[in-house]
């Protein structure tokens, strides 16, 4: 079994195998170093922060939301980060997992790097859903939603949820209804810069 074919350590002579978009060819040892390098702090795993750059020069097409759902693929064990393994098969272009595209998506495109939303993210993604001027909501509203839930600087993912209800008590919506609206929305229209 060879070094490029299945991911196990050889020789450097070993057959090649194509990967994402079959013009290029990487050793393990390229793999490894590229790995280590992205992996900023040292924990054996990447981030999603830790790899945004690459994704997105890689895709420069892709939209945030894309990116996060493209992350979720590669993310085969579902612990929030990616680990050599799942690293060196999408180098290779193994098939992702699939992965259904959820609110969670929109929500995390919006909130940077941080994955908390701060106050102007939360507006943005409020105008971008479609939800000012609906039932008296406006940018004055949201902003006083936002306080309301948070009262800090930020909100995560659990105090949008929060919202969420709100939202659907005012809108006299289900929920669910709100989390497809969001769902929809094709996410920020610019990325957030590395870090």
């Amino acid at each position: 079994m060879s070094s490029r074919a299945r991911g196990t350590a050889t020789s450097k002579q070993d057959e090649t195998r194509p990967t994402r978009g079959g013009t290029m060819d990487y050793h393990i040892d390229e793999i490894k170093e590229a790995f280590k390098r992205l992996d900023r702090n040292k924990d054996g795993s990447l981030s999603f922060v830790e790899l945004h750059d690459l994704l997105v020069r890689g895709r420069p097409d892709f939209t945030e939301k894309d990116l996060r759902i493209l992350w979720r693929g590669m993310d085969k064990d579902n612990n929030n980060s990616v680990n050599f393994d799942e690293f060196v098969d999408w180098v290779y272009g193994k098939p992702l997992k699939k992965v259904k595209e959820k609110w969670q998506d929109t929500w995390y495109s919006y909130c940077g790097s941080n994955e908390t939303m701060e106050k102007d993210e939360f507006l943005c993604m409020c105008r971008d859903v479609g939800w000012l001027e609906e039932h008296g909501f406006d940018m004055d509203a949201a902003g006083e939603l936002f306080d309301k839930i948070c009262k800090k600087e930020h909100m995560d993912i659990k105090q949008f949820n929060k919202v969420m209800s709100q939202m659907a008590k005012r809108k006299d919506q289900k929920k669910k209804e709100l989390q497809r609206e969001v769902s929809a929305a094709p996410g920020p229209s610019q990325y957030w810069p590395g870090e």
